[in-house]
């Protein structure tokens, strides 16, 4: 008899959301035999937190593809790195469906979900996926992306692209919303082959990384965001710039 599992996954880290809804086969503990990539959706923010379009895209991808909630086996997510707010609220949303409903919760990396979008299939298996941190930082991930799957070649990080490009050996396909900013200093760099920048995740990708983790799954409580840098706040970026005064006129 076939072991079958359903999973909703979802990712809302960078500025589009990604959806995707797949059937997977021969579940053991490992990799899945077997995998289908039912439906997925990719939204623009335009301009929003793509976090704020979540709820009624993952009514309207169910809802297409005639099932229910309570069909689900398990939902998993993107748990960053990416845009604080929308990795907050995809895990949150995550989580209520996986205690809701008693189903297991599995955690992706937003940056495999990046690695494994769709290039032409001359493209490098080797692929650094690259997100935008702000403070002439990125997030990046380097991974293996094939048939069988989305393998981290080493642990993801935050900081300086100089950094990143330091150890790096070709050939490498750089993709990414990290891309664009510095497209220049990519191209020039004699292991990387191929440089797309990519507004985020696409749902193949996010189905295509998400199929490897099923022996990762857990209790939905355990979901947790993996941020890689501490929030502006926890660095003192918003502190004030002088030192605070009460005011005459305030008790």
């Amino acid at each position: 008899m076939t072991d079958s599992r359903l999973v909703l996954t979802l990712d809302a880290s960078t500025p589009r959301l990604a959806l995707a809804l797949g059937r997977l086969s021969d579940a053991g503990e490992t990799v899945p035999a077997k995998h289908e990539f039912i439906a997925g959706e990719d939204v623009s923010a335009r301009g929003r937190q793509a976090s704020s379009a979540l709820q009624e895209r993952l009514s309207a991808i169910v809802a297409g593809a005639g099932i229910t909630p309570s069909d689900l086996d398990a939902v998993a997510c993107g748990v960053g790195p990416g845009m604080f707010t929308g990795v907050r609220v995809a895990i949150a949303t995550a989580k209520g469906i996986a205690l809701g409903l008693g189903i297991p919760a599995i955690g992706v990396s937003t940056l495999a979900a990046v690695a494994a979008t769709p290039l032409t299939e001359d493209a490098p298996a080797t692929r650094l996926a690259l997100l935008d941190a702000r403070r002439s930082e990125v997030y990046a991930g380097l991974y293996r992306v094939d048939d069988a799957g989305v393998v981290a070649l080493q642990d993801d990080t935050c900081g300086p692209l100089e950094t990143v490009l330091g150890a790096l050996e070709g050939p490498v396909a750089a993709v990414g919303p990290g891309v664009e900013p510095y497209a220049d200093v990519l191209r020039e760099h004699p292991a990387v082959v191929l440089a797309q920048a990519r507004p985020g995740p696409q749902s193949a990708g996010l189905w295509h990384a998400t199929r490897c983790r099923w022996a990762t799954r857990g209790d939905g409580a355990a979901l947790a965001a993996v941020y890689l840098r501490k929030s502006y706040a926890e660095l003192g970026i918003h502190k004030p710039k002088r030192p605070f005064v009460k005011s005459p006129f305030v008790d």
